[in-house]
């Protein structure tokens, strides 16, 4: 029983507020405003997509791996022609932040990271708040796949400082499938804007 039936409604718009709204109550962003929940048409492989397109421009990645589902975002960075650095880890273990305190260090030219949270298939929880400082104390722009961890169980967006978090509208909040869902700290956005202005970006798949 929606209050509207059409996206052009002045019901849908408050219902979409509401929504973006909730989404970010239920992951624990303690300071909403400084926040944007964008919800795209699309799963949450796609908005992990999404995300990898608006650091693009930013210059050359740093992806890491210890599963099925980082091996997917190197496979779609490869795909999509990105300048990248990756970290293999073995599946049994979590990934090491000082891994990636090292590639960076090494590696001043890396202006972007992009990791995943939890992987789903091995259960390895990878340290997220631990991360995504050390990326961030090195002035690094950081993205993460959340979408296994997200309402699953507790994650600090915030204390991370993490740019862009990833989730899904399936996974544990349960609701309808085939929506992802992109966490964007709203200070980041001119850092992403810059670099790409005056150059093609997505329609559908567009973060900024």
């Amino acid at each position: 029983n929606p209050p509207c039936n059409y996206h052009r409604q002045d019901a849908f718009r408050h219902m979409f507020a509401d929504t973006e709204r909730d989404l970010k109550k239920l992951i624990g962003i303690k300071h909403p405003d400084r926040y944007f929940a964008t919800i795209l048409t699309a799963t949450g492989t796609g908005a992990n997509q999404a995300c990898l397109l608006a650091m693009q421009p930013l210059g050359k990645g740093l992806l890491a791996t210890n599963g099925f589902f980082g091996d997917r975002v190197v496979d779609q960075a490869k795909q999509n022609g990105f300048d990248v650095t990756v970290i293999k880890s073995a599946q049994d273990r979590p990934l090491d932040p000082a891994a990636f305190a090292k590639a960076l260090d090494a590696d001043p030219t890396i202006k972007w990271v992009f990791f995943v949270s939890h992987e789903t298939r091995t259960g390895l929880k990878n340290r997220f708040e631990e991360i995504g400082r050390v990326c961030k104390q090195r002035g690094k722009f950081v993205s993460a796949d959340a979408i296994s961890s997200a309402y699953a169980y507790p994650i600090d967006i915030e204390a991370s400082d993490i740019d862009l978090v990833t989730a899904s509208s399936a996974k544990a909040i349960m609701s309808a499938p085939g929506l992802g869902i992109v966490f964007t700290k709203k200070d980041s956005v001119p850092i992403l804007e810059a670099p790409s202005v005056g150059r093609p970006r997505g329609y559908y798949l567009d973060v900024i």
